[in-house]
């Protein structure tokens, strides 16, 4: 494992910033790492900050790794109506969203963007005014 991730619990949501370098397995185990902490603080929204990443997935990763995150969020009920953000850069960010359309396709409530902010709007219960990063 060549990544690291720091947690920051926020008011509405869990950030994850993860920064370094991830292969496909690395991507399993962060997964699951960073749901086990929104179960453990009570959060039903996560911001994935993949904006200091380096490397590309191919489509079949992104199929697998946006199929294997649906099926971990359906396994407990903590995490099965979770609200996720996801930002980042191409090429690890798809332009296209693949990544994103299959995991709504199983059901994740996910937005995947290149903007920091538009991510935590999103995130952001829609009667509270939006924190600015």
């Amino acid at each position: 494992m060549s990544y690291q991730v720091n947690v920051d619990i926020k008011d509405d949501y869990l950030l994850a910033a993860v920064s370094g370098t991830v292969d496909t397995k690395d991507y399993k185990k962060l997964l699951v790492d960073v749901l086990f902490k929104c179960i453990e603080n009570s959060n039903s929204k996560l911001l994935f900050d993949l904006r200091a990443i380096k490397g590309n997935l191919t489509t079949f990763q992104r199929f697998t790794l946006a199929t294997y995150f649906a099926k971990l969020t359906r396994q407990h009920p903590d995490t099965a109506a979770i609200q996720v953000a996801v930002v980042g850069f191409p090429p690890l960010i798809d332009p296209n969203r693949f990544g994103e359309t299959v995991a709504k396709n199983h059901g994740v409530n996910i937005k995947v963007t290149n903007d920091f902010d538009e991510a935590v709007e999103w995130l952001a219960p829609k009667d509270k005014p939006v924190e600015q990063n």
